[in-house]
């Protein structure tokens, strides 16, 4: 296979990803959560809602733009081992921090 078709496929598909996490973030961010939290182990259910709503519209907005400029072919191909690592950063640096202010310690 040639190698700008399976580069297209990827920018296709992240472009659609970035799109399906934008929506759920916007239509549905009750089920959004991280892990397997219970209500309980929630400290404040809407601080944590909120948090997490805005990291996912961010993240699905990057990966969105991301499949923008890989299909239009904006930015050099020989960067996209590093522009598919953003959204992975951000999701894990976001979960770090909604889990230690917003989840209740677990002994």
């Amino acid at each position: 296979m040639n190698k700008e078709i399976i580069i297209m496929g990827w920018a296709i598909i992240t472009f659609l990803f970035g799109i399906f996490m934008f929506a759920c973030a916007i239509y549905n961010p009750k089920k959004i959560i991280i892990g397997k939290l219970t209500e309980s182990e929630i400290k404040n259910k809407e601080k944590f809602i909120y948090f997490n709503r805005v990291l996912y519209l961010f993240n699905g907005l990057i990966m969105v733009l991301i499949g923008v400029m890989l299909l239009l072919n904006i930015i050099d191909r020989s960067y996209i081992g590093i522009l598919y690592s953003i959204p992975a950063l951000i999701l894990i640096i976001g979960t770090s921090i909604s889990k230690k202010y917003l989840v209740k310690k677990h002994r």
